[in-house]
C-alpha cells in the first residue's frame, strides 16, 4: 500500500510543473494576441526583388512511417549581382491545412516561376506579400498580418480562458499537495 501511494504522490507532483508550463504558455499567448506582438510590422520587413528562378511545394516526411510532418512552400527569388534568396510560405501553410484552404497559395505559387517579383520578408524569410510584375497578389500585407492576428486570438482564446486557467491552478495545487504528502511521507 506505502509503495503504491508512494508512486502517486511522485507521478502527481509532476503536475506542479505541467501547471506552471500551461500558465507560462497563457501568458504568452496573452501578449502574442495583444499589440502587434504576433506578426512583424511592414516598416521592419525586408525587401528583395527579382526573378523567380523556383517555386515549389515542399513536404517533410518522419523517416518511420513516411508520414508528413511539415509542409510548407519554397520560392528561390534570384537578383543579378545578389545572387539567389530562398523564401518561404511557412504560418499560413500550416494553420490552413487543418480546413483545406491552400488553394489559392498554390495556385500563385504555381503561377511565379519565371516572373519579376517583389518580396516583403521577416528575419525568418517567411514571406508577408508577393507583387508580381507590378500587380498585386493575394498574399497580401493585410492579408498576412489579419491572419497572424486571428491565429494568436484563437490560441489566446484556447489557453487563457477561465476555464484553463480554474484547470492550470486546481493541477498546481494537487502538484504542490502531493509534493509536500510525499515529503512527509519520506521522512517517516
Amino acid at each position: 500500500m506505502r509503495s503504491i501511494l508512494g508512486w502517486i504522490t511522485y507521478w502527481t507532483s509532476y503536475l506542479t510543473y505541467v501547471a506552471i508550463l500551461l500558465m507560462g504558455l497563457s501568458f504568452y499567448s496573452m501578449w502574442a494576441a495583444h499589440g502587434d506582438n504576433s506578426f512583424t510590422p511592414r516598416e521592419q520587413l525586408q525587401t528583395f526583388s527579382g526573378t523567380v528562378r523556383r517555386a515549389s511545394e515542399v513536404i517533410v516526411q518522419t523517416k518511420r512511417t513516411n508520414s508528413i510532418r511539415d509542409r510548407y512552400y519554397e520560392i528561390e527569388v534570384y537578383r543579378l549581382g545578389a545572387g539567389a534568396h530562398t523564401l518561404h510560405i511557412k504560418k499560413m501553410v500550416r494553420a490552413n491545412d487543418s480546413n483545406g484552404s491552400n488553394e489559392w497559395i498554390e495556385n500563385l505559387v504555381r503561377k511565379l516561376p519565371e516572373k519579376e517579383v517583389t518580396v516583403l520578408y521577416d528575419n525568418s524569410n517567411e514571406i508577408y506579400e508577393i507583387v508580381s510584375e507590378g500587380q498585386a497578389t493575394p498574399l497580401t500585407y493585410e492579408k498576412t498580418r489579419d491572419f497572424l492576428l486571428t491565429t494568436a486570438h484563437n490560441a489566446n482564446d484556447m489557453y487563457a480562458s477561465v476555464k484553463g486557467w480554474v484547470i492550470y491552478i486546481t493541477m498546481l495545487l494537487i502538484g504542490i499537495a502531493s509534493s509536500r504528502f510525499r515529503s512527509r511521507y519520506e521522512q517517516e
